[in-house]
């Protein structure tokens, strides 16, 4: 998960601190120049919030030091965007969890076909880049312990629709058996939630 402006907002708009993964200085991010130095409250591997222990882990994404998370109570949830491929360290993440927030960032046909630069088009197509609608199916079929509820997230306005990543990962789940597993649409302007039992 790469870190930006949200960050700020959530913290003037709720008065909470954002949890960081710090390996480059504060200073080298931009970002952060808004920000008092006691409003960041670093995770070095992991943190304890709560009843919740929250674990940040490196993912594959051409950013400064992109994370992931892991936060564990009664149940596992994965927090997975900004993937560029499935690395062995995300795999094992993902292996555990019974809730898993994972990027479906494009449709491929549409983003060849699109309006984007072709320099951009090949980054997001890298394995530094995003995950398509096809990767993240097939990422969920690989799993040997698939998880109960997936929010396809972080979507491309320009280079994916949701009916469109939720048919494609669906589809792709069903021909290979894999039925046991609800996909939640989610959507950038609005909150998404969902029962778990």
């Amino acid at each position: 998960m790469s870190y930006s402006l949200e960050e700020m907002t959530f913290r003037r708009r709720f008065s909470i601190n954002p949890y960081k993964k710090l390996r480059l200085p504060l200073g080298e991010m931009s970002c952060y120049k808004d920000l008092p130095m006691d409003c960041i409250s670093p995770i070095h591997d992991q943190v304890r919030i709560g009843r919740l222990t929250v674990k940040a882990f490196s993912i594959p994404h051409d950013a400064a030091d992109p994370v992931g998370y892991s936060i564990m109570g009664s149940i596992k949830c994965v927090v997975a965007t900004d993937i560029g491929f499935v690395d062995s360290n995300l795999r094992n993440e993902l292996e555990s969890a019974n809730v898993m927030v994972l990027e479906a960032n494009h449709d491929v046909d549409m983003l060849r076909n699109g309006g984007y630069p072709w320099p951009l088009k090949q980054r997001i197509l890298s394995n530094r880049g995003h995950l398509s609608n096809i990767d993240t199916a097939w990422t969920l079929v690989n799993l040997k312990q698939k998880p109960q509820k997936v929010f396809l997230a972080h979507m491309s306005q320009a280079n994916n629709l949701p009916d469109l990543a939720m048919t494609t990962v669906r589809q792709i789940l069903d021909q290979q058996g894999v039925r046991d597993v609800e996909l939640i649409l989610t959507d950038q302007d609005r909150c998404v939630s969902t029962d778990f039992s």
